[in-house]
């Protein structure tokens, strides 16, 4: 609330003085408050000073006021300027576990809390910019996940006590569960046939690839760690023995998958 204090002794003698009708000062006066351009004054106080509360949600609030003296003259209407009361709700503040867009392959969880002048909010989702699917209305502090993969947004439309709705939304969050797919393989010989030639593998991963780890070992022993590369590369090896590579493959959301080649002679 916003209060507007008024000395009206002060305004009414001088309006008064300048007409001559009024010499002795105001004794009490009427008053009424609105948005519009005027109002009829029909409240009245028995002073020639009071303090009026202005409590609308409006950009136009003002008081009219007429006074009177002792002998019962009255003044013409006056009104105030206009005050602007906004009782328009605040965002809340949103707390999220994981990075903002970033991708990550766990559920998004967010803990929402409302201001005080809140009274109620309503918590929304889309998927990929699509529409927003309307889910609870809440009240007071609660936590709200993301879970579904895509680029996920929340919308949080918050209403004042008296009724005043704001649009809220959170950052985005990039979701992604899934494993990336295993690269195609194409090789220079053919699989699992004994061949005097170096073994040279072109190995393309999938888009969803952000990196791919090789592995290989002979003969069924233990895997040792190669290299690392990104995009379609070509490989080769040439040693003696049943070789077989093993590819990991992880994406920016951190989910990996392994895959294997054909054993080569």
């Amino acid at each position: 609330d916003r209060s507007v204090s008024r000395g009206l002794g002060d305004v009414y003698k001088r309006q008064v003085s300048d007409t001559g009708t009024v010499s002795s000062g105001v004794k009490n006066f009427k008053y009424c408050t609105t948005t519009g351009s005027k109002c009829t004054p029909n409240i009245t106080r028995n002073s020639s000073t009071a303090t009026i509360k202005l409590t609308t949600h409006s950009s136009t609030n003002k008081i009219c006021v007429i006074g009177y003296d002792n002998a019962g003259n009255a003044s013409d209407v006056i009104c105030s300027d206009n005050y602007k009361i906004d009782k328009t709700p605040t965002c809340p503040v949103i707390t999220s576990n994981v990075a903002k867009e970033t991708w990550t392959n766990k559920t998004v969880e967010l803990t929402v809390t409302p201001t005080s002048d809140t009274k109620s909010w309503t918590w929304y989702t889309n998927t990929d910019g699509g529409p927003y699917t309307q889910y609870d209305t809440v009240t007071g502090q609660q936590k709200v996940t993301l879970s579904a993969e895509g680029v996920r947004q929340g919308k949080i439309v918050v209403t004042s006590q008296e009724g005043i709705s704001k649009t809220c939304y959170t950052d985005k969050y990039y979701v992604d569960k899934t494993a990336p797919s295993c690269p195609s393989i194409k090789s220079s010989v053919p699989k699992e046939t004994w061949t005097n030639e170096a073994v040279i593998l072109t190995l393309t991963p999938t888009e969803d690839t952000n990196d791919y780890t090789l592995y290989t070992n002979t003969n069924g022993g233990s895997y040792i760690k190669w290299t690392t590369l990104t995009g379609q590369r070509k490989v080769s090896f040439s040693g003696n023995g049943k070789r077989q590579v093993k590819i990991v493959l992880t994406d920016k959301a951190g989910n990996s998958n392994t895959c294997y080649t054909d054993q080569y002679y």
